[in-house]
């Protein structure tokens, strides 16, 4: 496998997609593509007091639907940034290391990013931070239909399932008693949970296979 992947910027990643981030020394996210609906890019999955909890940041749609990544723009008309933020308290106010991480990630939701690009990527940065990681990464500069590193963009989406055998990724959430374990959340319900644990735990699994299915 080469060690140079290609893949979308998702907002608060899937811990599949870190996972597979891992395997990887140098990552290039893709800016050039079409914004596709319903992806990882601009929503993530996590784990509330009322079970699957999807949090979504709203873009802007010009005269054509059709619009590069790069050029995709954030809307502010309502406050989403107050509703998420509510949102995250409501569901990890009691895990082990949400006032770990509290402060810098409370810091992006204060600032208003015009580009979903440039939100994802500073949440990426946060991620990276926390897990102690120093993966180098780019931004594409044109679309390559065939890139010269391993193509995995939209292998890891809301509809499609992973199979990276979570199952040994077990952890305790915090309404796991009332909801059951809820599997393939965002890297965000990992860090809270886990906290500095959550770096070892990504490089145990990272050599599983991550495979659509």
């Amino acid at each position: 496998m080469s060690r140079r992947v290609l893949i979308e910027l998702q907002f608060s990643g899937a811990i599949p997609y870190y996972i597979l981030l891992s395997r990887h020394d140098e990552v290039v996210f893709e800016q050039h593509e079409n914004f596709p609906k319903a992806t990882f890019r601009n929503r993530c999955h996590l784990a509330g007091p009322d079970g699957l909890l999807r949090l979504t940041v709203p873009i802007m749609h010009g005269r054509s639907h059709r619009q590069l990544m790069k050029d995709t723009r954030i809307a502010y008309d309502h406050d989403w940034r107050k509703q998420h933020w509510k949102s995250l308290e409501a569901a990890y106010r009691r895990s082990p290391y949400f006032e770990y991480f509290e402060d810098e990630l409370a810091e992006i939701y204060s600032r208003q990013p015009v580009f979903l690009i440039d939100l994802n990527l500073q949440i990426h940065e946060f991620v990276e931070h926390a897990l102690g990681w120093s993966i180098p990464f780019t931004t594409s500069a044109e679309y390559e239909e065939h890139p010269n590193a391993t193509d995995m963009r939209s292998t890891i989406s809301p509809t499609q399932s992973p199979d990276v055998k979570l199952s040994e990724l077990r952890y305790h959430q915090v309404f796991e008693e009332r909801h059951g374990f809820i599997p393939n959340l965002s890297i965000l319900d990992l860090l809270f949970n886990e906290g500095p644990s959550t770096g070892g735990l990504i490089r145990r699994l990272r050599d599983l296979p991550v495979q659509s299915t």
